[in-house]
């Protein structure tokens, strides 16, 4: 069995999965395509530039030999992932017939009126509508992408489970003393990073002992730092610019609540998962396309709908719960059953089923059916 996933440029988050695929179908048997260097916004936020550091990835824009190389790869391969990629490895994809995965997050991250605009339309129907009936899967990185390409004629069993597989760690032993949160990413308006310093004003209110850790820049850090000054939080919110991905998971260490503020436009969120294996406990904004995939409401973490009221009602479950328990089942739940060898695993037991022409029996985690 062959698999090449193609997509626009490797990362921390896909890495662990190409791992595991290669151990699982040994060297020469998996590759991964990349279409673009990495984004300079990345690598300020400390993404390092991994497309020329392993001998299994292609670096299409580099030279027309490896884009010859890539599309030798679509033509070849027994299955392709296909992320972001130019039309045209869609396409022989498309006209093969050969097992082909799309992984997708949301596509209506703006209101699904958008499928009736007529140029979306038309993209829609050639990418989705048209394709229907062949051999093309949804590898969903969202737990509303099934429902929305759906939307757009796709046939709900075809629908698979899926995501973003970090690297992960060694469980972590919390301190329970006080609470200790942490919030970080990009500072943007559909990222909520005021829910952070809306749940350091709820628990002074309760009095409550506790210290945040805010890390992130962007369009409302400036916004972010005047709510903190104006509401005299220094003496326990605290602001930090970026930090490595590597320096973000010592802090995740050190917390023991998680905020995942992001709404619907967070296609997935894989904060959340790296949360989560940090034995963090987790509020989770339910928008958020991870959310629903990753935490069951009161056993591992907690869900609030995106309202201030819903989230002072997660606040309140937080204080009475028991959170070494909360934080150990986190912890397993990443472990367990959204890790990069589980996802690895069962991708390659559901492509055999489907390449015999049988059915996927994957029943829970990667691969599973959506709901």
């Amino acid at each position: 069995m062959t698999i090449t996933f193609f997509a626009n440029f490797m990362n921390h988050h896909q890495l662990p999965l190409s791992l595991e695929l290669i151990k699982l179908l040994g060297d020469g048997n998996y590759h991964f395509v990349a279409f673009e260097q990495i984004h300079a916004e990345r690598s300020k936020m400390g993404y390092e530039d991994m497309n020329a550091k392993y001998p299994f990835i292609i670096r299409a824009y580099a030279s027309d030999e490896e884009w010859q190389k890539a599309l030798e790869l679509c033509r070849t391969s027994d299955i392709a992932i296909i992320g972001n990629a130019p039309a045209e490895f869609r396409d022989i994809r498309y006209n093969s017939n050969k097992l082909t995965y799309l992984y997708r997050e949301r596509l209506f991250k703006n209101g699904t009126w958008h499928r009736f605009y007529p140029p979306t339309a038309l993209k829609l129907y050639k990418d989705y509508t048209k394709v229907r009936n062949r051999n093309v899967y949804l590898l969903a990185a969202s737990a509303y992408a099934s429902f929305d390409l759906q939307l757009c004629g796709f046939k709900k069993e075809k629908c698979f489970k899926w995501g973003y597989f970090p690297e992960l760690l060694p469980q972590v032993k919390k301190n329970f003393d006080k609470l200790r949160i942490m919030w970080c990413g990009r500072m943007l308006w559909w990222k909520h990073p005021e829910d952070a310093v809306e749940v350091a004003l709820y628990l002074r209110s309760k009095k409550i002992l506790f210290e945040m850790q805010i890390i992130g820049d962007g369009e409302k850090k400036e916004f972010i730092t005047k709510m903190v000054h104006e509401n005299n939080l220094e003496d326990s919110v605290f602001l930090y610019n970026f930090m490595s991905p590597s320096d973000i998971r010592n802090v995740m260490n050190e917390s023991n609540v998680y905020l995942f503020t992001s709404g619907k436009q967070e296609g997935w969120g894989v904060v959340l998962t790296e949360a989560m294996n940090s034995s963090c406990v987790v509020i989770a904004n339910k928008n958020a396309g991870s959310t629903p995939f990753l935490v069951d409401n009161n056993s591992n973490g907690f869900i609030y709908d995106g309202t201030i009221s819903s989230l002072h009602t997660a606040v309140d479950a937080l204080l009475k719960c028991d959170m070494e328990a909360l934080s150990t089942s986190a912890y397993y739940t990443i472990v367990n059953t959204w890790a990069p060898n589980v996802a690895a695993e069962n991708l390659v037991v559901t492509s055999r089923h489907l390449l015999e022409g049988g059915k996927n029996h994957v029943l829970n985690g990667p691969c599973s059916l959506v709901e």
